[in-house]
Order: C-alpha cells, then structure tokens, then sequence
C-alpha cells in the first residue's frame, strides 16, 4: 500500500516553494506526453534517478516531461549556457591535489601541525572528509560560517580552541585548492559558480537553459546539503518556476526543518574563502 505524500508549510520557506514528507505521488502526477520538459528532476544519486524512471515505466506513463539529473549536470548546463567553464576536479584528482598541498609548505601546512601534530601529506583523507563536511553544512557562506564559528567557541575549553583550529585547517585547505586548480575544486564549488551565475544574470542564465521548465523537483535527500539549497534559493528569487522537495517520511520532519534553517541566508553562492 503506497503512503501519500504529506505537504509541509513552513513561514521560513517562499509560497513557490512545497516541502512533501512521505511518497513521490504528486511527482508522478506531472508525467505527461510532450514536446518539452516541464519538471527537472534532480536527484543527487544515480539510483534514485534510475528508480523513479522505473516507478514512471512500471505505472505506463510517460517519461517525456521530465529531465533527470544530478546537481553537478544541472549546474554545468547553467554555467554552460552563460558561457561559463562548467570543469570541475573529480575526486581522485582532488585528493591528488590536495596530496601536493599537504606535501609543502604554506598556510595550510602550518595550521595542520598546529592541530593534529605530524606530517600533513599522511592525513589527505582526513583533511578532505573535513573539507567536504563543513561544505555541506555551509556552503562557506559568511552567515552560516559565523554562526559555525559562534558555535565552536561557545563549546567547552580546550575543544573550542580545537575546533576553531580545525576550522581554520579546513578554510586554509579550502582556499589552497581555489589557488591551485583552473577548474572548480569540488561539486560543491561548481554548484556554487551556477548558483552565484543565476544570481549575476537576474535568472536568464537558468531560463536558458531549462526554457520551458515549469517546477523543479529534488528527491533522494538524507541530508540538507547548503550547496544545493543555496542554488533552490537563487533559481526561487531569479525564475519564475516552483519548487518541490521531498523527503523520506522517518527524516522528513526532521530535514524540514533543517532546510528552514539553511535557506534562511541573503545572497546565496557568497563564499567567505577567496
């Protein structure tokens, strides 16, 4: 028996903006026989996308209305469409990157044996799992990254010295990769060039790229991730389009209000790292 979605109003969130705590029904509801794509559907894993496409197959109807993507294609087609470098460094050669940074001497270096002591070049895993947490969470946006920093020094002594340290451990790597990579140095920075492009170009660049796109949905979270939000945000205040969430019925309320507090930022895509 298939659970129906429950809609979720919140005063933090824009009218154009609907937040859905259970099953995808409504998501469904917009499949249609058409020439153009009215609902990009964005699903940070490859098996969500690949799942709804078979709830669509298995319930007869059509795929044509929808375009599924992941965040780092739907950003590259913004950034592409405004003329922009949509390269961005994989995994692998980030790590690689971040190895040669680690491995000399500079802002970075110096902070790590600050904090954790030893050769920096070791901890590569470390240092990007901590790299890539804090992005979620802020996206390196001055209003989160404040309130981060608030947070860190309000904790106990020594931990908030610990923590502050490895907060600017994190930063110092952050801008070090910037510095050293003609592309962007992760997904989450890609997505934040696209987000601060639909900003610059009043939402043409969005408009462009998906014309005749009518909503935008986003499904499979297990998290919050600031990266995209920030990007839901630009394209809500920029383009005339509505936006659709939805969230597992165990997390949903949980990750609702999350999303309350995260969307809650002026000028999403500034970064605090330059």
């Amino acid at each position: 028996m298939r659970m129906a979605s429950e809609f979720v109003a919140s005063d933090a969130l824009p009218e154009s903006v609907t937040v859905h705590v259970g099953d995808v029904e409504s998501l469904l509801g917009w499949a249609d026989h058409a020439s153009h794509v009215s609902t990009v559907v964005i699903a940070p894993v490859e098996l969500h996308r690949r799942n709804l496409k078979l709830r669509l197959t298995d319930a007869n109807l059509p795929l044509d209305a929808f375009a599924f993507a992941g965040p780092t294609v739907v950003a590259s087609n913004v950034l592409e469409t405004a003329g922009k470098s949509s390269k961005a460094l994989d995994r692998v050669d980030r790590l690689a990157l971040l190895g040669d940074i680690l491995s000399g001497e500079n802002e970075a270096t110096e902070r790590f044996r600050l904090v954790f002591g030893g050769e920096p070049a070791q901890s590569g895993d470390d240092v990007e799992q901590a790299r890539r947490e804090l992005e979620v969470a802020t996206n390196y946006h001055p209003v989160r990254m404040h309130a981060f920093r608030q947070a860190v020094e309000s904790t106990p002594s020594p931990i908030d010295v610990d923590a502050g340290d490895l907060l600017d451990v994190t930063l110092a790597v952050e801008r070090a990769l910037r510095r050293r990579s003609e592309k962007s140095p992760s997904d989450g920075a890609l997505i934040r060039r696209a987000t601060r492009t639909v900003i610059d170009t009043d939402g043409s660049a969005w408009d462009e790229a998906y014309p005749s796109a009518e909503r935008i949905a986003l499904v499979g979270l297990s998290t919050v991730p600031a990266t995209l939000v920030d990007l839901f945000n630009a394209i809500m205040s920029r383009c005339d389009v509505e936006a659709h969430l939805y969230l597992r019925r165990g997390t949903g309320p949980f990750l609702e209000q999350r999303l309350a507090d995260v969307w809650s930022v002026p000028n999403p895509g500034q970064v605090v790292v330059t």
